[in-house]
């Protein structure tokens, strides 16, 4: 996250194997106020690619929430259908 406070007007998508700390997921909400910040888990992308899905669309859909709801973690299960 320093890296990224340390650039000018960017963001940063952090994606994790083995999910996210309790703490890590504060840190990145408290982190919005200045900068987008979504964490993403390696399983949801796979998701997205297994279902042929468009994964523009998914971080889309993620920063989209990370900016309007102040979610960092939002999570693709909860807008991708298991259809």
């Amino acid at each position: 996250m320093v890296s990224v406070f340390n650039r000018g007007s960017v963001g940063g998508i952090f994606i994790s194997y083995s999910g996210f700390s309790a703490a890590a997921v504060e840190d990145a909400k408290t982190g919005l106020s200045q900068k987008v910040f979504v964490l993403c888990e390696l399983q949801e992308i796979v998701r997205v690619l297994d279902r042929e899905g468009d994964l523009a669309t998914f971080f889309k859909e993620k920063i989209h929430r990370a900016k309007t709801d102040r979610n960092p973690f939002f999570r693709a299960q909860d807008f991708v259908s298991d259809s």
